[in-house]
């Protein structure tokens, strides 16, 4: 997974903010699932967290599935 900088520093309405811990967390929580629905679920967990707070900086995400030769041949 990348993800720009407004991601982990996405502050809620406490000032609190998202942190790569909690990316972190959540990636591990989503473990096994396909790209789409871990953008959706960290997007999901991410609307929740700040709420109503205004955001200034770009919220980015990308998630990428690597197989190797071997296992892309078997689908």
């Amino acid at each position: 997974m990348l993800y720009t900088d407004g991601v982990s520093e996405a502050i809620d309405t406490d000032e609190n903010q998202y942190t790569e811990g909690r990316i972190k967390a959540k990636l591990a929580e989503f473990k096994g699932e396909d790209p789409e629905t871990i953008i959706k679920q960290l997007i999901g967990d991410l609307d929740l967290f700040v709420g109503e707070a205004d955001q200034f900086d770009d919220i980015t995400m990308l998630v990428i599935n690597w197989q190797k030769k071997e296992d892309a041949a078997d689908e």
